[in-house]
């Protein structure tokens, strides 16, 4: 009987484990993926609308006196994976790049 359960949690983690790394994975192709569609002169609403169709993955719009940057990661991978796309004052993308 103790081994029995021994073995199914055993497998249990061992399920767990490669579903965690193919979600993983997926959220980080997305990130990697998306980035280059960001070419200079792309308007930021292009870049938002390509963004809300992520699954796996999130964007924030970050404004400071300077700059305006959008940057989209995932929770997935705990932002290890970013893009920073950045903006000027037309709302125009200047440069995309991964972090």
């Amino acid at each position: 009987m103790k081994n029995r359960l021994l073995f199914l949690g055993g497998t249990l983690l061992v399920v767990v484990m490669v579903l965690a790394a193919l979600v993983w994975d997926a959220a980080q192709k997305e990130v990697v993926f998306l980035c280059p569609n960001f070419q200079p002169g792309v308007t930021e609403q292009s870049v938002i609308r390509q963004l809300e169709t992520a699954n796996l993955s999130r964007f924030k719009l970050v404004n400071d006196s300077i700059s305006r940057r959008i940057i989209f990661d995932s929770a997935y991978n705990f932002g290890l994976y970013k893009c920073i796309v950045e903006l000027n004052q037309e709302h125009q993308v200047t440069r995309a790049h991964l972090e």
